[in-house]
């Protein structure tokens, strides 16, 4: 039987318990009763209530029933529930210690419990907000005053509650209630995050960041290649004797993002660099392709300290591993003309098919010619799909002006030019905007540190692609969204042309005078444009009208939404915190050389006086939306005035206009000086004159008047 007791019931002599080695005897009655009746009932209720030890007592239900055991079981003033300290007999009286607010502490180790003390109510505010945003929930405010506050979930189900007011005793305002527990899911965007809000915290986030930054760790890219089975991380050091090496660069290229490039993007592959913007600058360098949806798709990136034949031979002998042979798949790449690119190219892959960016050829272009006239000279050169139709535009350039024409017909056409582009990427661009999108999409990655940025990166293609796949999974039809939204304006065009079958899927398309073949066998038009795209031209979708079928038949499976689902169904892999990394024996690497230009550091590009005045470029506040045509010669891009071509047949030159010769009369009237002047919008007046007044003959004397139609009565408002 036990028998829960206080110290005052203690009744045996040999109750005692052994602490800290010492022995300390518990009282007895009997040599007690001297201290207990010096003592009063008021003295005894008090110290059952403050530091004495409770117990039960143990007794046996055999023979040795007379003997018992005590065990403490604790303080009677202990409560657990607001985490009072315990109290001693040393303490005249128990004094309740709560827990402080830390004002210190950042975004992330804010705390708040039952009972915790506040100097000023806007601290507890704050720390709600900051806990709630870094557990991802939304609150609200049931009650706010000056004197008290009470949070609770947005979420209705949710018991979560927080409520602080001030407390009289200690002076601060203390948590009276608070239930940590939140039942509802966690959210991503978060309204509570204000924009004063981010102000605050984020230069706390960007010092920590700069602080606690490592530049590169090995335990990261084999916590890629453990997740992602299948990745190729490499990275490269600078030895040193008796130091750790140095950061040269780094290759990542993972298992998702090269298996959905085979499988699905046309060969196709933009070569492009741009400038990282931390504190040790750098460059990244990327490799990017086009899925069947003519969006960016990623294939590797690389983090070089400069652009150089050596980095981008690393770079181009990496991605070859990983992508197969350029023989055997038919990789064509497009480029800027970035220094040492074209040189490593022809090391690696000689028989690559490459070509250059015209926007670049361009701007080279009217560096050396000025003339407005010329400018436009070198995009219709790039637009031709036949060589007849270069061949014109080059003609047309040499009769204007024999050096650009020149300085066009020394560069490889099959670089710049569509007449002249190879078949198999089913892709006909001409210049490089899909490194351009990605670039411009990364821009504040670029800004971090290089680990801080990796991971950003690899997460943004990692949300990119689950995004992609999400969509595609309720889309239902033959085509990629982009690819029939372009079939369905070409077929509108289509009906302008007019087709006449000549054999078994042989036709003629015909069009004021104009005629080109197409073979819907071979999937072939005199235009070459079918070739090029992969995707029926408009003299195409007119034969295939005319055969009663569906262009959508006729597209290249690369344009399909087969080969787009192929793409997106390999997907990155979670990683990892660092906490959970396998740790490698490698030494850490240390941060290149700083060497940083003169000046303070650029943010935004600086644009050129060229890049302003590029269609498209912001600086033009009136876009212009009608074309200039000469009457001269009959063609567009400037005006009679500049035109330097030979006149069309029936031009006649208009006569100008003779201004008339002024009479005496009106040069002796404007000699005259005036005696009253007038403004620009105010003219002399002629004086009024009064009308004669009406006289009316008086009435026949046999003509009576008539009475009048309403006889006016006395009002009687007011009577």
């Amino acid at each position: 039987m036990v028998i829960l007791i206080t110290d005052d019931s203690i009744g045996e002599d040999d109750i005692q318990r052994t602490r800290n080695g010492d022995k300390e005897a518990f009282v007895s009655d009997s040599e007690s009763d001297s201290e207990s009746e010096s003592k009063s009932d008021e003295d005894d209720d008090v110290n059952r209530n403050q530091g004495k030890i409770t117990g039960k007592l143990v007794e046996s239900d055999g023979e040795d029933s007379d003997k018992a055991s005590f065990e403490p079981t604790g303080y009677a003033s202990y409560s657990e529930h607001m985490r009072t300290p315990e109290s001693t007999d040393d303490e005249g009286s128990s004094k309740l210690k709560f827990p402080v607010f830390n004002s210190n502490a950042i975004f992330g180790e804010v705390k708040i419990e039952e009972g915790m003390e506040f100097i000023k109510l806007e601290d507890f505010k704050n720390a709600v907000k900051d806990v709630n945003i870094a557990l991802g929930r939304q609150i609200k405010w049931k009650k706010n005053d000056k004197e008290r506050a009470r949070a609770i979930c947005c979420v209705e189900e949710c018991p979560w509650v927080a409520f602080c007011s001030w407390n009289s005793s200690s002076c601060t305002y203390q948590i009276k209630t608070f239930n940590p527990e939140h039942t509802c899911y966690k959210g991503f965007r978060n309204k509570i995050a204000s924009r004063d809000w981010g102000t605050k915290n984020s230069k706390i986030s960007r010092r920590r960041l700069r602080e606690g930054a490592i530049w590169t760790n090995l335990d990261y890219l084999a916590e890629l290649r453990r997740s992602n089975r299948g990745s190729t991380t490499k990275m490269d050091v600078l030895p040193r004797l008796e130091s750790p090496p140095l950061f040269q660069r780094l290759y990542v290229c993972l298992d998702a993002c090269k298996k959905g490039f085979k499988a699905g993007c046309r060969p196709l592959i933009g070569l492009d660099g741009c400038f990282l913007k931390g504190y040790y600058g750098g460059q990244l360098l990327s490799a990017v392709a086009q899925d069947a949806n003519n969006q960016f798709y990623v294939i590797a990136y690389f983090v070089v300290d400069a652009e150089t034949k050596d980095n981008w031979k690393w770079f181009l002998t990496l991605l070859e591993s990983d992508i197969g042979d350029h023989v055997t798949y038919g990789w064509n790449f497009i480029s800027d003309q970035q220094k040492g690119l074209l040189p490593a190219l022809k090391e690696v892959m000689p028989r690559a098919y490459h070509r250059n960016c015209a926007l670049h050829i361009w701007k080279n272009f009217i560096k050396q010619f000025k003339d407005k006239e010329l400018r436009g000279s070198v995009w219709q050169c790039a637009k031709s799909t036949t060589e007849p139709e270069f061949n014109a535009h080059m003609n047309k350039l040499k009769a204007l002006n024999e050096k650009a024409w020149t300085y066009l017909n020394n560069i490889d056409k099959t670089a710049w030019v569509k007449a002249y582009f190879s078949h198999w990427p089913k892709l006909y661009n001409i210049t490089n905007n899909m490194c351009e999108v990605w670039n411009s999409k990364i821009v504040k990655y670029r800004e971090k540190p290089i680990l801080t940025m990796m991971e950003g990166l690899r997460c943004y293609l990692m949300r990119r692609m689950a995004s992609h796949k999400r969509v595609l999974a309720t889309y239902k039809s033959i085509l990629p969204p982009v690819q029939q939204k372009k079939i369905e304006e070409l077929k509108v065009e289509s009906n302008k042309w007019t087709p006449q079958i000549t054999g078994d899927d042989l036709y003629e398309v015909r069009r004021h005078g104009t005629s080109l073949g197409v073979n819907l066998m071979l999937q072939t038009c005199t235009c070459q444009i079918w070739q090029l795209t992969g995707m029926p031209c408009i003299h195409a979708i007119a034969a295939i009208a005319h055969k009663v079928d569906k262009p959508e038949n006729y597209v290249h499976q690369w344009l399909t939404m087969e080969a787009l689902n192929a793409t997106y169904d390999h997907y990155i892999r979670p990683v990892n915190s660092q906490e959970y990394w396998e740790i490698t024996m490698h030494s850490k690497p240390e941060p290149p050389k700083l060497k940083r230009p003169i000046g303070r550091p650029k943010k935004h590009r600086r644009k050129d006086a060229i890049s302003e005045d590029m269609p498209g470029s912001g600086t033009r506040k009136v876009k212009r939306r009608y074309e200039v045509i000469c009457l001269k010669c009959g063609e567009a891009g400037h005006y009679e005035k500049t035109c330097k071509g030979p006149p069309k047949p029936g031009y006649v030159k208009k006569k100008k206009k003779v201004a008339k010769k002024k009479t005496t009369m009106e040069s002796s009237s404007q000699s005259q000086p005036q005696s009253q002047t007038f403004s620009q919008h105010e003219q002399p007046q002629p004086p009024a004159v009064r009308p004669p007044p009406i006289v009316r003959p008086p009435p026949h004397p046999s003509v009576r008047p008539s009475p009048p139609l309403f006889i006016a009565r006395p009002s009687t408002v007011g009577t």
